[in-house]
């Protein structure tokens, strides 16, 4: 049957690779899988919807597409575009026969209606092309 809830709560991923470079990008979480209580995104960015207090989490996947170098990307969230304390991330994957790697942060933050939340990657160093996968992802949940 269907659920229904009160929890004010989302959940986005991204639907496509995102091929990591040298400058920061935002994650495209822009798919739901849950989205309860009024968030709003666009190019990866959560407006909030309420005042209160919210379990926040993300997690990125990271894969090597070509290469066959070391190299390491970071994700670091933000908030209302200034870096969110220790929310820094980062994955290391040497070549394509390794497999993804993922980074995670979660915390509890005090959040404003309107403020905006998103995560942004980057390549850190080495030669690889890294892609983020559809394997990440980005939760909030109101308490």
């Amino acid at each position: 049957g269907k659920i229904t809830s009160s929890v004010v709560a989302c959940n986005f991923y991204p639907t496509s690779n995102l091929t990591l470079i040298d400058t920061v990008l935002n994650i495209p979480y822009n798919t739901a899988r849950y989205n309860n209580g009024g968030f709003s995104i666009s190019n990866g960015e959560i407006t909030i919807p309420m005042d209160g207090v919210y379990h926040f989490q993300f997690h990125v996947t990271v894969d090597v597409s070509v290469g066959d170098s070391r190299s390491t990307s970071l994700a670091v969230a933000l908030r209302n575009d200034v870096t969110l304390d220790s929310s820094i991330v980062f994955n290391y994957n040497r070549n394509t026969g390794h497999g993804e790697n993922t980074g995670h942060f979660s915390s509890v933050l005090e959040l404003s209606a309107n403020d905006v939340i998103r995560v942004v990657a980057k390549r850190a160093n080495g030669t690889n092309t890294l892609i983020c996968t559809p394997n990440s992802g980005i939760t909030l949940i109101r308490l």
